[in-house]
């Protein structure tokens, strides 16, 4: 991509696999050579800050992405001064000319992004029901499994049952509540391993729970 002069973009640099441990100090060394470092709503705010930070550090341009799969396009992105065509474009954000209107993820934002999880499984399961293709790939394992059974169940009565019920679990709050807290978590982790490589401040759980989460 560098020997071509081909735009490209570090897309969720501190994403991986559950089963995965991330390896910051590749993390750093991808950002060293990527121009462009992506702004991602569906991570919290101290990780995107943090984001900032090392684009800052290192020259970078910065993308505000959703990144969701069910939804919410347009709520983020970045303007740039005109540009006649997507090279352009891109040089306005390499090169730092631009402005981000960007978001990360918050609690009401994880129970709005259930709300939409489950109206959009129902509604697939029922529409593709018995169909032998019927084969999802939503980037969550654990969705698209919930959805392949849920295809299986011929009884549009315990369907509808079962739609009532996660959508009355989502309403409590409890699982975004426990998704933003493992969330939190694996950011603290992240910034922890930073801080000792000198790319983050040392920080104690409750000061970062003050500042990022509080």
């Amino acid at each position: 991509l560098e020997q071509k002069n081909l735009p490209f973009v570090y897309n969720h640099p501190f994403w991986c696999e559950s089963h995965e441990e991330l390896n910051e100090e590749a993390v750093i060394e991808l950002i060293k050579r990527c121009p462009v470092i992506e702004h991602n709503l569906s991570e919290v705010s101290s990780v995107n800050k943090k984001v900032l930070d090392l684009a800052k550090k290192f020259g970078k341009g910065v993308v505000a992405t959703t990144d969701s799969h069910f939804g919410a396009l347009g709520d983020a992105f970045v303007i740039t001064p005109p540009a006649h065509n997507f090279r352009e474009f891109f040089d306005h954000i390499k090169n730092q000319r631009c402005h981000l209107f960007a978001k990360s993820m918050t609690l009401n934002r994880a129970v709005l992004e259930s709300r939409n999880v489950i109206s959009q499984v129902f509604e697939r399961v029922t529409r593709d029901a018995g169909s032998s293709t019927f084969n999802p790939d939503t980037g969550n394992k654990l969705i698209d499994a919930l959805s392949i059974r849920l295809s299986k169940i011929e009884n549009s009565i315990t369907k509808s049952l079962l739609r009532k019920f996660f959508e009355a679990l989502s309403s409590t709050k409890l699982p975004a509540i426990i998704f933003m807290l493992s969330k939190h978590k694996r950011a603290y982790r992240i910034l922890k391993k930073l801080s000792n490589q000198g790319f983050h401040k040392k920080q104690g759980f409750l000061e970062f729970f003050y500042e990022y989460v509080y």
